[in-house]
């Protein structure tokens, strides 16, 4: 099912992003996804990447079940690029993109969330903009 963006109402960006010929565009909602995108793109591998892949549920600090859905799935046909190794990628990775400060403000909550994701079986990986861009966003 296609993913809907909804139209903007403040100052960040979203839209669909190449990644290369013959992929398809793949949706983003933000600046930094959309920076992600380029980012993965610039390794090869020919991955399939897919945007918001799966829903899942997860217990919060408070025992309340909660819904999540992650950014990305990328998923490789055979090898994973050498690069990309040293952030634990696998053929089927699930990908959460946050900003530097977010994720450490939400830590815990990020962590209850992609625990969730590693019992599925997949690996998960947490980028921040230091990871794609090699510098902070303000």
């Amino acid at each position: 099912m296609p993913r809907k963006i909804p139209l903007s109402k403040g100052n960040h960006i979203t839209g669909f992003h190449p990644i290369r010929p013959g992929h398809g565009m793949v949706a983003f909602e933000s600046k930094l996804e959309c920076d992600f995108l380029s980012w993965i793109a610039k390794f090869g591998g020919n991955p399939t990447v897919t945007s918001q892949p799966l829903t899942t549920k997860y217990l919060d600090h408070n025992n309340i079940w909660r819904k999540y859905t992650p950014d990305f799935l990328i998923a490789y046909p055979t090898l994973i690029p050498t690069q990309l190794q040293k952030w634990n990628f696998s053929t089927n990775t699930i990908i959460e993109i946050k900003y530097f400060a977010e994720a450490e403000e939400k830590s815990a909550t990020i962590q209850r969330k992609l625990n969730a994701v590693r019992k599925m079986g997949y690996r998960t990986v947490l980028l921040t903009e230091i990871d794609i861009t090699g510098e902070r966003y303000e």
